[in-house]
């Protein structure tokens, strides 16, 4: 059975159906870092600083 007949035989009622079950990973790190270099720049100054690298989250 593919993933296209699970939906279709899935009852539409059912919002918790196998067949219409979706997955999702996020994966982000906490602004603090950014937002606290960020908040001595004007706001087009951080966005660009982001933008250019210079402002980033380290690994």
């Amino acid at each position: 059975m593919t993933a296209v007949e699970r939906v279709d035989e899935a009852d539409p009622t059912d919002l918790f159906a196998a067949g219409l079950r979706r997955q999702r990973m996020v994966d982000w790190h906490a602004p603090g870092p950014v937002a606290r270099a960020a908040a001595a720049m004007s706001g087009l100054d951080a966005m660009r600083a982001i933008g250019d690298g210079v402002l980033r989250n380290r690994r």
